[in-house]
């Protein structure tokens, strides 16, 4: 049972998945990050939102198989959609995008993105069930379109694919051109309206109690192929723009009003701190390039699948606790740095949030303190 979409079944090859390593650590990765701290509702997880996202792809692709049988759609390419939406942000890190935007980049991590770690992770969990016995009855084409399902190629390369030949279209996407429409039920980079945004948006507003007026339901039972600009595309009737619409304004209604709250983008930046200070004194466990098990830098941590499994929210909580836990044999001297990012996180618990004192843009970094000064 899930609160947004009452009842949900998904294949039997999802459970496999949902039962390896990788996928559990969703539950610990708050789906709207430091927002949490603010909205109290707001507390549901990377996991919640992974399989309501398969429940939206897997209804979506049935539906445009059953109204449009000419289209070829298969149980196979439903399953690949559904289990693609399933996997979409395993590779997310600790409090999910405020990791993305405000921690990497204060270690000097940029350009990151948790699209290509998921699939790092996809590979992983191939593996580990081929190893297990228990393969997954996926061949290379269809984890290749769940890949591109995950993280789609920018429609002007669609577009060089499609003009060099048939084969080589289906060779990198793993799906002809008829079936290109598959690549956007999950991450639509033409429209941005996709499962992704349709469970999130749905999500959001019913634990926050910002109030949303768009009609998923009926979006995903009219959506219908047509060819545009030689591409066979998910289209709506005129009949649907309002409800189209209201998507995008019950978006920029959480933008507002609570993703870029003054008070969220506080928290983010003690959060922020708190990782800078304590990232020189955590290591996290991983493979190496020979698959030996060793310790690794936090910031060397993102990029390898097993370490990424054991960072999660928790990984806070230990800096939060760094000096009062410990060990037996193991104890670890006070370390000023990681007890200045303890307190830090104390205070974000105990509401000692930092004040925005002035904002600003476009000011070089020796400029800053006069800048402040100012105002």
């Amino acid at each position: 049972m899930d609160p947004v979409h009452n009842m949900i079944c998904l294949p039997s090859l999802c459970k496999a998945i949902i039962d390896t390593p990788e996928f559990p650590r969703l539950r610990d990765l708050t789906q709207l990050g430091a927002t949490s701290y603010v909205f109290d509702g707001g507390v549901h997880s990377r996991f919640e939102h992974s399989i309501g996202a398969a429940h939206l792809a897997q209804t979506f692709a049935t539906g445009l198989r059953d109204r449009q049988p000419h289209l070829g759609i298969t149980q196979k390419d439903v399953v690949c959609v559904t289990v693609a939406a399933l996997c979409h942000d395993l590779g997310h890190g600790p409090f999910s995008h405020t990791w993305e935007s405000c921690v990497l980049p204060s270690m000097g991590i940029h350009h990151h993105e948790h699209e290509q770690v998921s699939l790092k992770l996809l590979d992983a969990i191939v593996d580990r069930l081929a190893t297990e016995g228990k393969p997954l009855p996926l061949n290379d084409a269809d984890v290749n379109l769940i890949k591109n399902c995950i993280d789609p190629p920018k429609p002007t390369k669609l577009v060089e694919l499609k003009e060099s030949c048939e084969e080589t279209f289906l060779r990198e996407v793993g799906r002809p051109v008829a079936k290109a429409f598959l690549l956007d039920i999950v991450a639509n980079k033409r429209t941005g309206l996709d499962v992704d945004k349709f469970d999130y948006i749905m999500r959001d507003c019913h634990h926050s109690g910002v109030q949303g007026e768009c009609e998923v339901p009926r979006l995903i039972m009219n959506a219908k192929i047509l060819m545009s600009d030689g591409f066979p595309t998910i289209c709506w009737p005129d009949k649907e723009f309002e409800n189209l619409c209201a998507i995008f304004r019950t978006r920029e209604s959480l933008h507002r009003r609570m993703y870029q709250h003054r008070t969220v983008k506080a928290v983010e930046a003690m959060i922020k701190e708190a990782f800078k200070l304590a990232a020189p004194y955590i290591e996290i466990k991983g493979h190496n390039e020979d698959g030996v098990e060793v310790f690794k830098p936090l910031s060397e941590s993102i990029e390898d699948p097993q370490a990424l499994c054991n960072m999660t929210n928790w990984l806070a909580h230990y800096i939060e606790h760094a000096n009062s836990v410990r060990f037996v044999g193991n104890r670890v001297p006070g370390i000023p740095a990681l007890e200045q990012a303890s307190q830090i996180l104390k205070d974000i618990q105990r509401r000692r949030i930092w004040k925005v004192v002035v904002k600003f843009s476009g000011v070089p970094e020796e400029g800053i303190i006069e800048k402040i000064c100012s105002h």
